[in-house]
């Protein structure tokens, strides 16, 4: 019981930290990639570059199916449609990380051969948090909050599971289910609409939460190792020709804010 309280105030406040990161700059690109620009200013390595665009690009899309997803809700298209849109978000979350492992893996001049997996990769960087003794880095420590969601894309690519969205006049609830229809999606109880049955828009808010958190640690990480001194916000912002915003920020902030609603009401169960 004491476990579920600690989790979901640490859920609480990585959605809090997520809405604050649109709220602060109504969702602009150089407030959201705050960290990664920094880390940017600083690194002479053109393949990393290339890298870190390609989640840049990856994340785009995930909110451009953010807004796909809400204007179907809104416009009663065949919500068949929004299952594959799930599906697709999986996959993008997934590739945002395989382009960061391997920007880790070239920054700390990890040999491709004996190839490294994921869990590999968290154990060389809680190695550099010891030995450097830095504090502050939750999600470097513990890779179990991307086992889960590693697990139901694996299912979705490899093992034939498929999501399945239930019909509901104003929600977005889902299951992803395997060959045998057993559910995959076993989560947070606040993410739940009932039984087996999730609520997409917190589970999507949630785990962006954590890959957003999770980019900003890797991210301030690797910029106090290197101990260079990064430049003014405005040379920094050069790296780009237009930054603009990230596309449907206000929807992603609704979201949000119905989430930590969410939490709050579970966290008033304890009391």
């Amino acid at each position: 019981m004491e476990q579920e309280k600690v989790q979901l105030k640490d859920d609480l406040i990585l959605v809090q930290y997520f809405v604050e990161l649109f709220e602060k700059g109504n969702g602009e690109l150089h407030v959201i990639h705050e960290a990664m620009y920094k880390f940017i200013d600083i690194n002479d390595n053109e393949i990393i570059d290339d890298h870190l665009k390609a989640i840049r690009q990856e994340l785009a899309k995930i909110y451009i199916l953010v807004g796909r997803m809400q204007v179907g809700k809104e416009n009663n298209i065949d919500f068949r449609y929004t299952s594959l849109d799930i599906e697709l978000f999986f996959v993008k979350y997934r590739t945002v990380i395989d382009h960061i492992l391997e920007t880790i893996k070239l920054y700390f001049e990890i040999p491709p051969k004996p190839k490294k997996n994921l869990w590999e990769i968290f154990e060389i960087l809680n190695q550099k948090i010891e030995e450097h003794q830095i504090e502050d880095y939750p999600l470097l420590k513990s890779s179990l909050w991307f086992k889960d969601i590693a697990d139901y894309r694996n299912g979705i690519v490899h093992g034939g599971s498929n999501c399945m969205v239930f019909n509901h006049d104003t929600e977005i609830i889902f299951q992803i289910f395997d060959l045998n229809f057993d559910n995959i999606i076993n989560d947070q109880d606040y993410l739940k609409y009932e039984k087996n049955v999730y609520y997409f828009r917190y589970f999507l808010v949630v785990y962006m939460a954590y890959l957003h958190y999770f980019l900003d640690d890797i991210f301030n990480l690797m910029i106090t190792l290197s101990g260079r001194n990064i430049k003014s916000e405005y040379q920094l912002l050069e790296h780009e020709m237009t930054l603009g915003t990230i596309d449907n920020s206000d929807i992603i902030k609704a979201w949000c804010n119905d989430c930590i609603n969410a939490i709050k009401q579970e966290l008033a169960k304890y009391n």
